[in-house]
């Protein structure tokens, strides 16, 4: 990636894709995360296989209806690179993830923004990272970064916590305990720590208060 730039959590790079381009320009698939259904409940989300060209992707990864990568992320990069569609990675999920591999050499692959909320519960701190291939100077949060305009207090947080919580921290402490509970609802595992499925799948369950019990 040519340019790293510190983000107020994956809602800064959620919301820098959304006034650039408009919601209504960018192509989202449904079960991605709510935000956008409430931001437009009338949203029309993107099919795969009938993506139009040139048109940005904004996707998940881990994405909320897997709890994993999205069913066809495979199919959806091929296409992408088919049609020359930026593809931009909302990675919010992805610090309290296992096995999840992700190839961003892929040419599609213009973005992804990863934030420390939910792999070091830093949700009320709002810091996370940006990696892109190109460099906009006109985009916010290359501004905000170039002129030193982020909060320098988030930033050392951020740093302090990556320097004393490993980075498996969650799943290293907790699996077993993951496990458990998933077995005592009658739940389907998945590999993120906060999150599971009912067994049919249809159902997305969060932990977190399981766990505070």
């Amino acid at each position: 990636m040519a340019a790293t730039d510190i983000i107020l959590g994956c809602h800064h790079f959620i919301d820098n894709l959304i006034s650039k381009h408009g919601l209504d320009n960018l192509q989202i698939f449904e079960h991605d995360y709510k935000y956008y259904g409430r931001l437009n409940p009338t949203i029309t989300y993107a099919k795969v296989g009938e993506l139009i060209p040139e048109k940005p992707v904004l996707i998940a990864a881990p994405f909320p209806g897997a709890l994993g990568l999205h069913s066809s992320w495979s199919e959806i990069l091929d296409e992408c690179d088919q049609k020359k569609i930026p593809v931009h990675i909302d990675a919010a999920w992805l610090g309290s993830a296992k096995d999840i591999h992700l190839d961003l050499t892929r040419s599609c692959i213009q973005s992804i923004g990863i934030s420390l909320s939910k792999g070091l519960g830093l949700g009320w701190n709002r810091i996370g990272v940006r990696w892109s291939k190109t460099q906009d100077p006109t985009d916010s949060i290359t501004i905000m970064n170039k002129f030193n305009m982020l909060p320098d207090v988030v930033v050392r947080i951020g740093i302090s916590a990556l320097n004393t919580v490993p980075v498996d921290y969650l799943w290293n402490k907790y699996e077993k305990q993951y496990q458990q509970i998933c077995r005592e609802l009658f739940l389907r595992p998945t590999n993120i720590v906060h999150a599971a499925f009912s067994i049919d799948r249809k159902v997305l369950y969060g932990l977190h208060d399981c766990f505070i019990q």
